[in-house]
């Protein structure tokens, strides 16, 4: 079955295949947008597809072949899936059925796959033990109603759109020792959460991560963070009042902090190896004083446009700054201006 070969089947509400089907995979969006409530999984299938189940918002439930020797269900809840034949253990999770309200993940499970939780409107909580999870998927929980997750210490990864409009999501919390390394492109985009605490090993947060997180008040930066950089729009319209940029950030991106009319204290590390600020990068923030890091060599257009509380600009005698753009501080309330 290929990527969409049922999409939009408006009346699609069961699949079932024959024992012996020979259906070796199922592709990509195969059944989105359908009413799916039920689906069997024959013995001979090799390759359910990541998204293979994006779009299923009804299916609740799920039947896999007994002689199957991929994937297999758990409490009739889940599929759960491993890459060969001969490996002892199932490490995918696969699928959860859509009218689920709370779910045990099992301690071998190691990646959560794409779209897994997607959709789920009765979730409610996810619980761990002994985990070896080292993934979060693509879409995996998104527009589910999950409403909180204590992330394990072993994951690496979370994803692009994992927690994609999760409003019921108000508390993310994560292990001691966290590994985490990346936070995907929307990653918690339009959540609910009210404050994150971002581990210390995480280098990249990517764009939009937690743009339009409305209720976030508090964003933790350590100032042994491995950050590098705050990509494109991760803090738009967030209700954050004040951020510390840790000493590895070099950059920070277009609109990171554009529109986040809480804002009024940003604070820089001391060793701060920052280089650039993007266009608007803090434009409609309520910001009232900024002192420019050394090494920042080039502030974007509009980077700091209608800071309406903005009085002082300063640089350090030792500014390696190059380039102001345009409108950088138009319509401000600049008062004092000192550049050496």
């Amino acid at each position: 079955i290929e990527e969409s070969s049922f999409s939009n089947c408006d009346h699609l509400t069961s699949v079932t295949f024959s024992e012996d089907s020979k259906l070796l995979s199922i592709g990509k969006g195969a059944f989105n947008g359908t009413p799916l409530k039920s689906i069997f999984i024959p013995s001979k299938v090799k390759e359910l597809k990541d998204g293979w189940c994006n779009g299923t918002s009804k299916l609740d439930e799920i039947v896999v072949s007994k002689e199957n020797k991929l994937y297999k269900t758990v409490d009739d809840k889940m599929i759960i899936g491993k890459h060969n034949e001969q490996d002892a253990e199932y490490t995918d999770l696969i699928f959860c059925c859509r009218n689920v309200k709370m779910i045990n993940v099992p301690s071998k499970i190691e990646r959560i796959c794409p779209y897994s939780f997607s959709e789920c409107k009765e979730l409610k909580s996810i619980k761990f033990a002994d985990s070896s999870l080292i993934s979060i998927g693509q879409y995996s929980f998104s527009n589910s109603s999950l409403e909180q997750i204590t992330v394990p210490s072993h994951i690496k990864l979370i994803d692009e759109y994992a927690f994609y409009n999760c409003k019921e999501l108000q508390l993310v919390d994560f292990e001691a020792n966290s590994e985490l390394q990346k936070i995907g492109k929307f990653a918690f985009y339009s959540s609910s959460i009210g404050s994150i605490s971002i581990p210390s090993r995480v280098s990249q947060i990517g764009e939009s991560s937690f743009a339009y997180c409305e209720d976030l008040l508090s964003v933790t930066l350590n100032e042994d963070s491995e950050l590098v950089s705050i990509d494109k729009s991760t803090f738009d319209s967030s209700s954050i009042s004040s951020i510390f940029i840790p000493e590895k950030v070099f950059r920070i991106d277009d609109f990171a902090f554009h529109g986040c009319q809480d804002l009024i204290s940003i604070k820089f590390s001391e060793r701060s190896n920052l280089q650039f600020i993007g266009e608007s990068a803090f434009s409609f923030s309520m910001i009232k004083s900024i002192s420019i890091p050394s090494l920042v060599s080039r502030i974007g257009i509009r980077a700091f446009s209608h800071c309406k509380n903005l009085i002082s600009v300063e640089f350090p005698a030792d500014t390696k700054v190059q380039k102001i753009d345009s409108e950088v501080f138009a319509f401000s309330s600049i008062e004092n201006f000192s550049v050496p």
